[in-house]
């Protein structure tokens, strides 16, 4: 995926760095979450390839080809359940980072050697958008990993909005070209659900009733 993204954002710089993580405990998005969230302050992710351990998260990702601004992609209206494949650093001075191309000429970023602090994290994501709003009211929702060209992505973890839990379909016939999951709402959010049930009237924002959600 690295590889990838260099040759195809910077050509030109044939060896680089990158330090890689395995795990991090990231703090929870206070940008989305409302004041009377009393979850944990972090969340711990964890990957581990030898045990095909990956962790899950719902994540404001953008859509394939977009080239809208980044402020334009933060939005729920971008958001996905994604499968964590690991978190990176870019190292090395003057590689065109997604964050440097988001505010810095490219041409820039390599002149001028910038070096890029933010830690990002690699996805691969449903493929399909999935508003929160549909995770509150379905409670458990069917997913399907994209295609790994289209749907793997190198995002600022600032990106990542809930840590979440994905369990395998074991329905499915055991030679299945793409295993099929299941995305559930987390159990601190449970309530909100029964909100639906019993006011089926209700029209949040893609947001839904637990996330903060600015409308357009």
């Amino acid at each position: 995926t690295i590889s990838r993204y260099m040759a195809t954002n910077d050509p030109s710089h044939k060896q680089f760095h990158v330090t890689a993580y395995t795990e991090a405990k990231l703090p929870n998005n206070k940008e989305t979450l409302e004041s009377y969230d009393a979850g944990p302050t972090h969340s711990l992710y964890k990957v581990d390839t030898k045990v095909k351990r990956f962790d899950w998260c719902m994540i404001l990702t953008h859509a394939v080809g977009s080239e809208e601004a980044d402020e334009r992609l933060d939005t729920w209206a971008y958001a996905c359940p994604a499968q964590i494949h690991g978190f990176i650093r870019f190292d090395t001075g003057g590689v065109r980072t997604p964050r440097l191309l988001q505010n810095v000429n490219a041409d820039m970023v390599n002149d001028s050697e910038f070096i890029d602090e933010t830690m990002y994290v690699v996805v691969r994501t449903h493929k399909d958008f999935l508003s929160w709003r549909e995770l509150e009211k379905q409670f458990v929702v069917p997913i399907q990993l994209g295609n790994l060209d289209d749907c793997t992505y190198i995002l600022p973890v600032s990106r990542i909005v809930n840590p979440l839990y994905v369990f395998e379909d074991h329905g499915q016939p055991e030679n299945t070209s793409n295993t099929s999951f299941f995305a559930t709402l987390p159990a601190r959010y449970s309530a909100f659900h029964l909100d639906y049930k019993l006011n089926p009237q209700l029209s949040p924002g893609e947001g839904g009733l637990s996330q903060k959600c600015e409308e357009v």
